[in-house]
């Protein structure tokens, strides 16, 4: 499940103290910047989503852990966030982005892509 404040998104956004142009721009390019003042409780699972991810990659500094962070997103914005999530890493060389997921990621993005078959941890890229 989502963690979400159980107020706005943009109470949200307020108590992760992340950058708040990054927030507005991310909203806009990820089609939530009409949903910014509604309660969360009406927000879709993928809205919600959304939100969760523009939180965490606005407020993180050196390393992004992203847990499923796509799982209830269309195809488009889960496309849309991906970039998002590629071109904060690439901002900075130093910057380390780990990505959790059961969906198929596009191995080329990535400096390295692990998986995990028959409880052994595998290199693929």
């Amino acid at each position: 499940e989502i963690y979400l404040y159980k107020r706005t998104p943009i109470d949200n956004f307020k108590i992760s103290h992340g950058d708040k142009e990054l927030q507005e721009e991310l909203s806009e390019e990820l089609g939530i910047a009409a949903l910014l003042k509604k309660p969360v409780d009406v927000l879709s699972g993928g809205e919600r989503q959304k939100v969760a991810f523009i939180r965490s990659i606005s407020s993180a500094k050196d390393v992004l852990i992203l847990d499923e962070p796509f799982s209830q997103m269309d195809f488009a914005s889960r496309d849309k966030a991906l970039k998002i999530a590629v071109n904060w890493q690439q901002k900075e060389p130093h910057r380390t982005l780990i990505i959790v997921s059961h969906d198929a990621i596009d191995e080329g993005l990535f400096h390295h892509v692990l998986t995990i078959e028959d409880k052994t941890l595998k290199k693929i890229s």
